[in-house]
């Protein structure tokens, strides 16, 4: 009997959604599957992003990935958002009581999951940079270069999980551009310090968002120690200006690089009120702040090539939310 030729598939992005899309493929598929995952940051660049929630039915999803169980040890659980007032101290709502949520770096939840991709024999080629994406009659030709040269593959199928500057979305639906939303996000890192309420209760039992108008400031633990908070401070910022080539990266990385200024920004959006000589105290903790501007992408759009051989998952299809995903 001759044994069937392997379907490959071939998925821009090693970051959360790329490798949930991985272990899930090969969890599930009964045939012959070939998996290679292409990430363009180096191996050691998985500490983008900030410590994200994790919700239960988010939980139940890694546990049928065989992530949980090595992810749970490392974060803190969240039995609830609590919702505080800048202005008066005060305890406004408590969001998603007895959720049940775990908080865990960005970071470690790529580094479980990479191992477990890694335990599959799922490949991951790092510093991979894609240059060329061809629809053939027999598959897909994808060209990429790394420190070693250039490659060409020939795959079944490519899955755009390259987030929210998806290359692989510029053949399903190049109209569908990207917009920024006007919002951004300051996040960093501080040791715990104590800070109570106006109701003398401790201001961080796990995570809580003090609000001020149209900003927020998320205060969370996220390890189980709780010797760390994560702080992420998300705020209206006018869009900085493109350059010639109609880019404004330049000028966000420029935004990111001053960092004693984007802590003075912070700290200033989230002085006075009741609250604020605490979260002075707190911000002030903070020594590395990253800056990261919020992108949208308009509603409906196409997720699929005509052929069906290119399928966008994840930011590139449906850029989510800021409470959910970007921070």
């Amino acid at each position: 009997m001759t044994t069937p030729t392997p379907f490959r598939i071939i998925i821009l992005g090693a970051g959360p959604a790329g490798l949930a899309a991985a272990l899930a493929l090969k969890n599930s598929n009964t045939t012959p599957i070939e998996l290679t995952l292409l990430e363009q940051r180096a191996s050691d660049a998985s500490a983008l992003g900030g410590a994200v929630n994790l919700t239960p039915l988010a939980l139940r999803y890694l546990d049928s990935l065989g992530v949980g169980a090595r992810l749970r040890a490392r974060g803190r659980g969240v039995s609830a958002i609590e919702l505080v007032s800048h202005r008066t101290g005060y305890l406004i709502a408590r969001l998603w009581p007895g959720a049940d949520g775990v908080r865990v770096l960005r970071q470690d939840l790529v580094e479980c999951m990479r191992e477990v991709a890694s335990e599959a024999g799922i490949e991951i080629v790092y510093g991979a940079r894609t240059s060329s994406i061809k629809e053939r009659n027999d598959g897909i030709e994808v060209e990429y270069a790394t420190s070693e040269g250039p490659t060409t593959v020939l795959a079944h199928m490519v899955v755009g999980a390259d987030g929210i500057h998806s290359q692989a979305r510029g053949l399903v639906d190049p109209e569908r551009k990207i917009a920024y939303s006007g919002k951004c996000v300051a996040m960093g890192y501080a040791s715990a310090t104590e800070a109570v309420r106006a109701d003398g209760a401790p201001l961080i039992t796990d995570t809580s968002l003090v609000s001020r108008g149209s900003h927020s400031l998320l205060l969370s633990y996220y390890t189980p120690s709780n010797e760390s908070m994560y702080l992420a401070a998300v705020m209206p910022v006018p869009e900085v200006p493109a350059d010639e080539t109609g880019s404004t990266r330049a000028g966000w990385a420029v935004r990111d690089a001053d960092k004693d200024g984007v802590r003075s920004f912070v700290r200033d959006m989230f002085a006075g009120g009741a609250l604020g000589p605490q979260l002075s105290t707190i911000l002030e903790l903070c020594a590395e702040w990253r800056f990261f501007p919020v992108y949208s992408l308009p509603p409906g759009g196409k997720w699929s090539s005509a052929g069906g051989r290119i399928l966008l998952i994840g930011d590139a299809a449906h850029a989510v939310g800021i409470p959910l995903g970007q921070c």
